[in-house]
């Protein structure tokens, strides 16, 4: 969906949005867009490197990150959201394994 203008990235994401919600719809979207991922998932996988490095809930990924390279991508991300509420002392910039 990268490569589609944004109205009809939009049209998509609401065609999905209702299809899952009327008929109980499953999708499995893989997208470097965080901010599309956040508006349309419920649960979250990130992967690093080719492997899950975390899972959860959408909301609990995004404001409760577990694995540094998480953190590291909602504080590269430049919409609101990526203000996310880190726990303290861990610092995105370190190293990432």
């Amino acid at each position: 969906m990268a490569s589609l203008d944004a109205s009809s990235r939009g049209e998509i994401l609401d065609l999905l949005l209702r299809l899952r919600d009327s008929c109980g719809l499953s999708v499995l979207l893989i997208t470097h867009n965080l901010a599309t991922a956040w508006q349309i998932a419920d649960r979250i996988a990130v992967l690093h490197q080719g492997r899950i490095v975390e899972t959860g809930p959408a909301e609990q990924v995004r404001t409760q990150p577990k694995h540094l390279y998480t953190r590291a991508l909602l504080n590269a991300h430049t919409t609101p959201f990526s203000t996310a509420s880190l726990p303290p002392g861990n610092d995105p910039a370190e190293t990432i394994r």
